[in-house]
């Protein structure tokens, strides 16, 4: 889905997050909307292009773990690459496509679905998958050595707050540790090491986006997919970008367990990691990463509305698209504790 990338299994349906904020420079003179009308018109062997329409599906939902601060200021967008850029080939494009479904390669575009239980699991895995920020510390700037580079740390941590929304502005993470071990430090390990307290792990929560865009159903043939089933993604692929104004907003996931450590759901069986005995509505989201700072027995959040969203009336939209996914009661009280 979504991010997924700031990365992720870099399953199918990873989507949003993939480089956010940078505006593709394409060979294709084509909008999006005239890309998706070839797609459904050309032939690739063992996949199956239809026309996506909102009024028979719903709207479009994608996972991703980068905060709504990022992704509703920037948007999802892809650079193409040079030597992977299908120009004004629809074929082409549709080759491209099945690649990065059957065999997990970079695409020029973005994984989506009309399920937001996809999107969810989708959203917390990207999480999981997260390189710890001690780790990249330890190796990158000497974290915990005599000769430590506090300037590299704050690089990671500079990272970590643009694409999670974490550390805040606020945290004492900031400060140096006069104590910290061989010499003063940036205490960088609080965000990955869930042994050092809850407080200051970072990132919490992955998100299920919900997005208004043109896009195509995609299914490819278990021969093409390597014996491995898709279907229960509902797969839509969506060209190009999704801009800022095309995010309607975002249904936050808490991606812990009690103990701090991350979840991993896996990629399968979603209904049942969405509202399953150990799916997100039996998690329970200390305080310590709500916005109200109250535990909340709910790991499905509120609904965050993206202020920039300028496709229609969003309250309405979301509201009507909620019940059609019949997912309008269980959404719970939880508001992540990063700032948007």
């Amino acid at each position: 889905m979504a991010q997924l990338l700031p990365a992720i299994i870099l399953l199918p349906l990873q989507v949003a997050g993939s480089r956010i904020a940078v505006r593709h420079l394409s060979s294709t003179g084509w909008t999006r909307s005239e890309l998706v009308e070839k797609l459904t018109e050309s032939y690739v062997p063992d996949m199956t292009m239809e026309q996506y329409t909102a009024d028979k599906d719903g709207l479009l939902w994608t996972g991703s773990s980068w905060y709504p601060g990022a992704v509703f200021r920037e948007g999802f967008t892809k650079r193409p690459q040079p030597q992977n850029d299908p120009g004004e080939d629809a074929h082409a494009w549709g080759e491209h496509i099945a690649d990065s479904i059957a065999g997990n390669t970079w695409a020029y575009g973005f994984h989506a679905t009309t399920d937001p239980r996809v999107a969810a699991q989708f959203g917390v895995q990207h999480v999981w998958r997260i390189p710890r920020p001690d780790e990249e510390a330890q190796e990158e700037c000497g974290l915990f050595a005599k000769d430590v580079d506090n300037g590299c740390i704050q690089k990671i941590m500079n990272s970590f707050q643009r694409k999670y929304g974490c550390p805040g502005n606020n945290s004492a993470l900031w400060k140096k540790d006069q104590g910290c071990y061989n010499a003063p430090c940036l205490r960088v390990d609080k965000m990955g090491d869930e042994d050092e307290g809850l407080e200051d792990l970072c990132p919490n929560w992955g998100y299920a986006y919900l997005v208004k865009v043109e896009g195509v159903h995609v299914r490819i043939s278990d021969r093409k997919a390597l014996g491995k089933n898709y279907n229960a993604e509902e797969e839509v692929f969506v060209p190009m970008e999704i801009k800022p104004e095309e995010i309607l907003g975002a249904i936050p996931i808490y991606a812990r367990k009690s103990d701090g450590s991350k979840r991993s759901t896996g990629l399968l069986g979603f209904s049942d990691t969405w509202d399953g005995k150990s799916g997100h509505k039996a998690i329970t989201v200390p305080g310590v990463h709500t916005r109200s700072g109250q535990t909340v027995k709910n790991g499905i959040g509120k609904f965050i509305f993206n202020p920039g969203y300028s496709g229609g009336v969003a309250r309405e939209e979301v509201a009507q698209e909620l019940r059609r996914k019949g997912i309008q009661d269980d959404l719970g009280l939880a508001v992540p504790r990063e700032e948007v």
